[in-house]
């Protein structure tokens, strides 16, 4: 019994036949047929041949035409040169690719960066030709002495290297369980090659044997983030946390890897462009256990997988992805756990101002003869929920504190639409609005908007609020949480026309009449996830 292999004519990979035929390349994903296969391969090798012809001449072709120390000559002389000219013209194609990240988990939304391993795609799958001369043994033949082929077999693996790198972000950026599977095969036939490196390197520098080491780390890091990413971008529903404490393990594993790779002392023009990309793979893989932990809270209901969770949410996020995404999937979550009353929650849940609020808003007929009398087309009532923090601060002289004595209070703002002008300072805790945002309950059952920002992007909304008060000196901030509280928004018509108004905690919160837009948002998210 003989195994038979066939080489993919998109990346020359080798790799056993499928029985009916219908071959997918497991390194490059490209489909093709067998036909495909031996017509390209015959290309190659008579495009050898053609190469070596105009070298040595068709005499020099013919086994045993030529001597040992002719052979040698004609490969120092005719072959090297020109091999080592296209292999390092080739690189050149895809400079830069250390920096960038190889492996972008199923995270939706997520930025990203131009990468020349896929950008120059066409051109590396065209190094297949290249590798195919390197690899040839008519070629070989001619390295008589082991330093030439030694020097074939460092060609060939950076050849081989950046298509298995391609290979990878190519297979990688499709977000999907195919093209994880792909991903993992390639950096696996990389740790392959490193291996062999490795096991060959007697004598090497002692910097080059820690560089290769630790990328050798890396790559098994990768093997394993790939395989978890296979796992969540499945068609069943999974669990996130285990998830994440894989991603923890993953994560340090990386961090060893960088660390290791920057006090290599191997070149620094090689070294630090991977620290770079190492780092990039780690905030990726972060961002990944973030989503895994957000979708662990939103989809604790419903029978849903993780990406179809990602394509569900991703029109409630707009064009916040990635870290951001994650970010505003983390407020969303803290809003919908205390709707389902899985928290407690400060609230300001008092509607009775809303009816004289709408009476006192409506323009009406002066003297019921002139003007234009305006109608309530619809109101709409509803919990906003707003952040809430507490702030410590000096205050100047005034009629509340004397001069250097420390105060204290809260900053109350939507969370739907902050700004610095819209931060409510509360400098008495005793006052009623300041008790009701810090005596935390269930959420009575209401409509809600969905928060879109998050504490760390309202912190220094706030202190900017506070700096812009002279009487308050030195100002701190301290996120809380977030509460919620009543609003009102009321669409009023008239013969002029139409306008919408709303109201927060009968006017004492700042908020947008677009905010309605967030609670239909919300109603979206809990009918869609339970």
């Amino acid at each position: 019994m003989k195994a038979v292999q066939v080489h993919c004519p998109f990346c020359n990979a080798a790799q056993a036949p499928r029985a009916d035929g219908k071959n997918v390349c497991d390194f490059c994903l490209q489909p093709f047929t067998l036909v495909d296969a031996t017509r390209e391969e015959a290309r190659l090798l008579e495009e050898i041949k053609d190469w070596l012809q105009q070298k040595v001449g068709a005499a020099g072709l013919a086994p045993g035409s030529v001597d040992v120390s002719s052979r040698s000559y004609i490969f120092q002389q005719r072959i090297l040169p020109e091999l080592r000219r296209d292999v390092n013209r080739s690189l050149e194609v895809v400079g830069g690719f250390g920096q960038v990240a190889l492996v972008t988990p199923p995270t939706g939304g997520v930025r990203r960066e131009p990468n020349p391993l896929v950008d120059a795609r066409r051109e590396i799958l065209g190094l297949k030709a290249l590798r195919a001369r390197l690899s040839s043994e008519s070629v070989y033949s001619f390295a008589v002495a082991p330093s030439d082929r030694a020097l074939i077999d460092l060609m060939d693996h950076r050849i081989s290297e950046v298509m298995h790198l391609s290979n990878v972000a190519d297979a990688a950026a499709r977000g999907n369980p195919l093209g994880y599977s792909s991903a993992r095969k390639n950096i696996e036939a990389l740790l392959h090659e490193l291996n062999e490196a490795l096991a060959s390197s007697v004598g090497a520098e002692r910097s080059q044997l820690s560089f290769l080491a630790a990328t050798q780390k890396r790559y098994r890091a990768l093997c394993e983030l790939c395989r978890l990413s296979e796992e969540a971008s499945g068609t069943q529903r999974i669990s996130g946390a285990p998830l994440c404490v894989r991603i923890d393990e993953i994560k340090a594993t990386l961090q060893e890897a960088a660390t290791e790779i920057e006090s290599s002392g191997h070149s620094p023009a090689d070294a630090m462009p991977l620290v770079l990309g190492v780092n990039q793979e780690i905030a990726a893989a972060t961002v990944f256990a973030r989503w895994l932990t957000a979708y662990d809270t939103l989809a604790s209901r419903v029978d849903i997988a993780f990406l179809d969770f990602i394509a569900d949410i991703g029109p409630l996020l707009g064009s916040a992805g990635g870290e951001l995404g994650a970010d505003f999937l983390e407020a969303a979550g803290l809003a919908v756990r205390a709707l389902r009353r899985e928290t407690v929650v400060g609230v300001i849940g008092d509607f009775g101002w809303v009816d004289s609020w709408v009476e006192n808003t409506r323009a009406k007929r002066l003297l019921g003869l002139f003007g234009a009398e305006e109608t309530v087309h619809a109101l709409e009532k509803f919990l906003l929920p707003v952040w809430v923090a507490e702030v410590t601060f000096s205050k100047a002289a005034g009629a509340v504190f004397k001069a250097g004595v420390e105060g204290s209070g809260l900053a109350v703002v939507d969370a739907c639409a902050p700004s610095s002008a819209k931060v409510m300072i509360i400098t008495d805790k005793a006052q009623p609005l300041a008790q009701a945002v810090l005596s935390e309950r269930p959420l009575p059952s209401s409509h809600v908007a969905m928060p879109r920002s998050t504490a760390a992007l309202v912190e220094p909304l706030i202190l900017q609020a506070l700096q812009a008060r002279p009487d308050l000196l030195n100002p701190q901030v301290q996120m809380k949480g977030m509460a919620f509280a009543a609003s009102a928004v009321v669409e009023l018509r008239s013969t002029k026309g139409s306008r919408e108004v709303a109201s927060c905690a009968a006017g004492q919160i700042a908020v947008d009449a677009a905010s309605r837009e967030q609670v239909h948002a919300m109603q979206r998210l809990v009918e869609r996830l339970g």
